[in-house]
């Protein structure tokens, strides 16, 4: 049940995104000195929040910034990726995810392909490759 509801929150975010304007803005929030963190709207996922409502931390190390989750979509995660930048220059170089809830993680693959390091539980793995697979099957079955 729960994999029918993230197949069609998602089909349901990618056919509105090309319709939609940037719905949710991401700002980081000073926590302490060098950790910052966005607080994700409390209600369920939906178009309108992008998927995105978990919470986001940011450290700033002098060696780098470690991401702590990494948004829902792509999208979210270059908006997430845009606050982190106005927060410092230092570059993502690890995200961590805190869960294997694919709202969580889904942006991996872009801080990836920015070059960082996306570290998560060993046990976590298995549940998210189903998950990720999952919800790609079904956007192909919906495509066709």
């Amino acid at each position: 049940m729960q994999h029918r509801f993230v197949r069609s929150a998602l089909v349901l975010m990618r056919i509105a995104a090309p319709w939609t304007t940037q719905a949710v803005e991401v700002h980081f929030q000073t926590v302490a000195d060098g950790v910052y963190a966005h607080v994700g709207d409390t209600g369920p996922r939906s178009v309108d929040n992008e998927g995105l409502n978990a919470n986001i931390g940011l450290v700033v190390t002098p060696a780098g910034a470690v991401l702590i989750d990494s948004g829902a979509t792509a999208q979210s995660a270059r908006q997430i990726h845009e606050a982190g930048k106005a927060v410092t220059p230092q570059p993502v170089k690890w995200v961590f995810n805190t869960g294997e809830q694919d709202h969580r993680w889904l942006g991996n693959g872009y801080f990836a392909a920015q070059g960082a390091e996306v570290i998560a539980h060993a046990n976590a793995r298995p549940d998210m490759l189903n998950r990720g697979n999952a919800s790609r099957t079904y956007l192909e079955i919906e495509r066709e």
